[in-house]
């Protein structure tokens, strides 16, 4: 009997993290950098008990971007970036074993499990900037790809508990029998006998299966984790003008236009609904306001690339995100106003709108 045993359980944490940078100058136009960051975390968590397994989690991120600036001319600059990171972690479970306790009484560990993510992006960047007269010209691109590969052991292991909540009456049956047979106790120790009947007992009062299936919808073998690997792309183009429409008056338009493919799942784990689920909650609702039951099953077919399916949504082609901004930077000569903002272009005023798009949910 073990419920509401308490101990102090030692943790560690350990976080190691390098940075380092290069810089080479090519020639008087031209330069090349280099930065990476290297870390190295290590956590240890509470244990069940004294003498069992402590869960852990791992953190080892790594990124690196390399960068070329050329100036090709008085009026002419390109930047170029690519940059690589590779987030990964992983926490460590307690058990490889189905979770079988008695609720109240006895739990041998905390039944914890395994997962692990590796989430690498790649992302490059180029901007090309263009003076003529007044106006200062930008145009550019980025270009990223997202990978997200997971291996969960959460849904690998069944469960099985003796709940004495579970037995009729809510477990007032448990105490009744004991009593019925000659044992008396005091009313305050009903809920101790109930759990301790039922431990006794050692009968089951809920039983859960957890499955793992392969591609073809066949059960794996107990203990086989589920492994995903997901996937996304971007694309961005830009192109901007900063217009000095007078020395203290900059006026900025800009236009951008963004590209992101639908999330998939790279090796064909991928469903998606025969209809979408909105269009069905319609048609509950109408069925509903007439009073009539619908309840129609909702199928789903194979979806993604790697099946030659529809995705988890469409693509989105309408992502145009204008942008328009101002700066004025007034001289005031004297006064109110001169003595409030200063004078000479002390002080700049700034106002601007942008539309941005993003995928939620």
């Amino acid at each position: 009997n073990t419920g509401g045993y308490r101990f102090n359980s030692p943790t560690e944490t350990e976080e190691n993290t390098h940075i380092t940078r290069l810089d080479y100058k090519l020639t008087d136009s031209q330069s090349l950098y280099f930065r990476a960051n290297f870390q190295r975390d290590h956590l240890t968590g509470t244990s069940q008990f004294p003498d069992t397994l402590a869960g852990t989690s791992w953190d080892h991120p790594w990124g690196m971007v390399a960068g070329h600036d050329w100036a090709i001319n008085a009026n002419m600059v390109n930047n170029f970036r690519y940059g690589f990171t590779r987030q990964a972690f992983s926490t460590t479970g307690d058990s490889t074993d189905n979770t079988i306790f008695f609720r109240f009484v006895f739990q041998p560990l905390a039944f914890t499990r395994t997962l692990s993510r590796i989430t690498p992006t790649q992302n490059i960047t180029d901007d090309f900037t263009w003076i003529q007269g007044n106006h200062t010209w930008r145009f550019g691109g980025n270009v990223r790809a997202i990978r997200n590969k997971r291996v969960d052991y959460g849904s690998a292991y069944d469960t099985a508990i003796t709940n004495p909540s579970f037995y009729n009456l809510s477990g007032r049956v448990l105490d009744q029998a004991v009593s019925g047979s000659g044992y008396s106790f005091a009313r305050s120790q009903r809920t101790i006998i109930q759990n301790t009947a039922a431990a006794l007992i050692g009968r089951y009062s809920d039983y859960s299966g957890s499955y793992t299936f392969d591609i073809d919808g066949n059960p794996l073998e107990q203990g086989t984790p589920t492994d995903r690997n997901f996937a996304t792309e971007e694309y961005d183009l830009y192109v901007q003008d900063a217009w000095k429409l007078r020395r203290d008056l900059t006026l900025t338009l800009g236009v951008r236009y963004g590209l992101s493919r639908p999330v998939y799942e790279k090796t064909g784990f991928q469903v998606v609904p025969t209809e979408p689920l909105g269009d069905f909650f319609e048609r509950r609702k109408a069925a509903a306001a007439q009073g009539i039951a619908l309840n129609d099953l909702i199928t789903f077919e194979r979806g993604g690339p790697a099946n030659s399916g529809p995705g988890f949504y469409k693509m989105d082609w309408k992502n145009w995100q204008p942008s328009i901004s101002a700066a004025w930077s007034p001289s005031f000569k004297s006064g109110f106003l001169g003595n409030l903002f200063g004078k000479n272009g002390e002080s700049v005023f700034r106002g601007g709108f942008r539309i941005l798009s993003d995928h939620f949910g």
